[in-house]
């Protein structure tokens, strides 16, 4: 049988003659798929298929159904909006002509049932939810409870304060947001949240908190104007440089007298913002507060249980060896201010026995809360590690139901990690740096440390609790073998420049027991992490306006074994005097001494409070002639005064302030530093 042009020539062999067929392809119809505000495979929202002309087909048959967030596919029809002609997938239809079909969708059912007010549950009068529905207002005015003040609604039980969106506002209304699941027929429950009411509470931007007592801000001086005690609320996200209205709810039996209400601005490193000190009158005692906003370092749209989470991806080792894995991120506990905005950290680790330069692929799907998305398509992201094994991501999680300027700013910052620890030479960690280089197929991790060559050219390196996995695993070529604690030593040739070369850890290798004795067995397929160590006295000493080391005011070379230069420019503080630079607490470092390599890379200042004398005129009055505490007569009886007051004093309220002056016929109302001052 051949073929031409259609034709096809079909020799009959037995009877010697020719037959001949031609065969017509029948017309076919161009029927284009509108996915009508949701996608097909690939993120198509459009498709074009050819059908059989004026014959019954299944639609099915032809093209798969779209998807919608938050909905069913219900058929196909010729109006977007419905009202035409209706095509379903499962009959059989006929196209005698080109056409274009709409898909047509229907809203998923959900159920929100919030606890009620006497803490049970009413499953038989649920709020019935579509997706797409406006945000249900929801009254909860009987939500009262004795001795308590109803706070909102959290997913979470048990829960110290309402999700974000869900506190009770000024009329006493929760607005539960739509689109709160895209899981058809699901129950939603929301736990109520009460604060005691022996604890006052905020009412910041329209929502109710309740506030923890942190203590006084100096725990050895007494409640006073300077020194109050501190109460801290735990606020969901606040944006950068975002200015709130707040104002004070005292506690039961309380009286706010002064500086209840304000405005605080929400533009330091941590998160942070405090109210000015309040007075207020505790069953009759006079007390001073203020409070501290403090926000939640830990990602709010996130469906981790913990501050902690993992994520799956693929990726090759430096042997060839391709695995399935898992990347942890921990959560840093602090924000970083990128682009104006607060942004939560999390560090992500992976092996250091990776192969350099490739791609990791990332999804964010498993790890997001309902109703959330990120702003890369289909929640998913590629990272690649740049030389040194680092890189970061700035992730905008943002709810599917509200604008996508209410954007959760998360940043992933990505680290290399060794399954073990290194001493070298005997140093401890303070004593060196660490980073990793990319040495062709491989990470190496550098060692610096901030010490001479050793005499003997040897680097002894101290590997501490090497594991991987089930069994303990060391190298197998002439190494010692571990101690009963998984840790085994080795000793490194050190290069001229102060340098070894680039040093195998140890492969994948099993260590087992055999009657008591240690056996070697080498998987066939080995993984390595590399080491390479660096001699180096020369070092950049920081010093340091004080012990958090936040605030670096000098810096100048040193080198181990010589002795330390200072800077020669005395650093100043207000109301202090400079005391030196110490290593510690009780470690001064001065000119002349040795530099040791077990002193840091950093000194700070320590300072000494300058003492001043404190006088109070009586200012037409005469002083006191009994209960003076500390304070002395002066001025021929028309003043007191005290000498040795510190400037870093906490509490610089005057205890005896009724009894050290008077004047006849007038009432005592304070001290001011003006002669004619109408108020204190």
């Amino acid at each position: 049988m051949s073929a031409k042009d259609n034709t096809y020539h079909i020799e009959r062999i037995a009877r010697k003659t020719n037959s001949y067929i031609k065969l017509v392809s029948e017309p076919d119809v161009s029927v284009t798929f509108n996915a009508n505000g949701g996608t097909f495979e690939n993120n198509e929202t459009v498709k074009t298929v050819d059908i059989p002309e004026s014959k019954e087909v299944l639609i099915k048959n032809y093209i798969t159904k779209p998807s919608r967030v938050g909905y069913n596919f219900k058929e196909w029809n010729t109006a977007y909006d419905g009202m035409g002609d209706s095509y379903t997938i499962d009959t059989k239809n006929t196209f005698s002509q080109n056409k274009t079909l709409y898909a047509q969708w229907t809203p998923i059912k959900y159920k929100i049932l919030p606890q009620n007010p006497d803490g049970y549950w009413s499953t038989n009068y649920p709020i019935y939810c579509k997706y797409d529905d406006e945000p249900i207002k929801y009254n909860c005015s009987e939500y009262k409870k004795e001795d308590y003040v109803f706070l909102g609604f959290s997913r979470k039980e048990n829960a110290e304060s309402p999700d974000a969106g869900l506190e009770v506002d000024s009329e006493g209304y929760v607005t539960f947001p739509k689109n709160l699941t895209t899981t058809d027929g699901e129950t939603i429950k929301f736990y109520s949240v009460y604060a005691y009411a022996n604890n006052p509470l905020v009412r910041i931007d329209g929502k109710i908190y309740r506030t923890s007592d942190k203590g006084l801000e100096n725990p050895d001086a007494e409640n006073s104007p300077s020194n109050p005690t501190i109460l801290e609320v735990k606020l969901n996200n606040k944006d950068y440089g975002t200015v709130s209205d707040y104002k004070i709810l005292p506690a039961d039996g309380a009286v706010t007298i002064k500086g209840s209400a304000g405005t605080v601005t929400f533009d330091s490193e941590d998160g942070s913002a405090e109210t000015d000190i309040y007075k207020s009158y505790v069953n009759g005692v006079e007390k001073y507060y203020k409070i501290k906003f403090i926000q939640n370092t830990v990602a709010e749209n996130l469906n981790i249980e913990f501050d902690n989470f993992k994520i799956k991806t693929s990726y090759e080792f430096n042997n060839g060896e391709e695995i399935d894995n898992s990347v942890n991120f921990e959560c840093d506990n602090n924000f970083e201010v990128i682009d104006g905005h607060y942004a939560k950290n999390y560090t992500g680790y992976i092996y250091a026995k990776a192969k350099p330069n490739q791609t990791y692929h990332f999804s964010f799907d498993d790890v997001l809360a309902e109703g959330y998305r990120i702003e890369e398509a289909d929640n998913k992201f590629d990272i690649t590690l740049d030389e040194n094994g680092k890189a970061s991501k700035i992730i905008k999680v943002y709810s599917t139901w509200e604008s996508k300027d209410n954007i959760e700013y998360i940043k992933l910052n990505f680290k290399l990690l060794d399954n073990y620890s290194a001493l070298i030479n005997g140093e401890k960690f303070n004593m060196r740096e660490q980073y990793y280089i990319t040495d062709g197929d491989r990470y190496a991790i550098v060692y610096t440390v901030r010490d001479k060559i050793p005499e003997d050219r040897k680097a002894e390196v101290h590997f501490l609790w090497v594991y991987l996995g089930d069994q303990n695993q060391v190298h197998v070529y002439d190494k010692p073998f571990m101690d009963s604690d998984g840790n085994y030593t080795e000793w490194i040739d050190v290069n001229e420049d102060g340098s070894t070369d680039i040093h195998e850890i140890y492969d994948n290798c099993y260590q087992v027991t055999n009657y008591g004795e240690p056996v070697m067995t080498k998987k066939s397929v080995a993984t390595s992490y590399y080491i390479k160590v660096v001699f180096n006295p020369v070092y950049t000493h920081s010093f340091c306006e004080d012990a958090d080391g936040k605030t670096v005011l000098f810096t100048q070379e040193e080198t181990v074994g010589e002795k330390y230069t200072v800077p020669s420019e005395i650093p100043e503080k207000e109301g202090y005097k400079f005391a030196g630079w110490y290593i510690d607490e009780n470690t001064q470092l001065y000119a002349g001494m040795t530099v040791e390599k077990a002193h840091g890379t950093k000194a700070y200042a320590k300072w000494n409070p300058i003492n001043y004398t404190v006088k109070l005129d009586a200012n037409g009055g005469t002083a006191a002639t009994s209960d003076l505490g500390d304070w002395s007569i002066s001025n021929y009886g028309t003043s007191v005064q005290q000498g040795s007051i510190a400037y870093d004093t906490t509490d610089k309220t005057i205890s005896q302030g009724t009894n050290l002056v008077k004047r006849d016929g007038y009432d005592l109302l304070g001290f001011s530093t003006d002669k004619n001052a109408a108020v204190p």
